[in-house]
């Protein structure tokens, strides 16, 4: 995603529409939803949450 991509747009099958949008960088590192972050992290979010506990 972040090679050939300047702007993406996150689904969610829940809301039924677009939870995230905007450069894939900054949805990595600053997007307010935790499951938008640890998408564009590719979980790691979550691992690291589980091994501090």
């Amino acid at each position: 995603i972040f090679a050939i991509a300047d702007r993406v747009i996150m689904l969610d099958a829940e809301t039924k529409g677009i939870i995230a949008d905007g450069p894939p960088v900054t949805l990595q590192q600053s997007h307010s939803n935790a499951t938008v972050r640890e998408f564009f992290n590719r979980g790691k979010l979550n691992n690291i949450t589980q091994l501090k506990d």
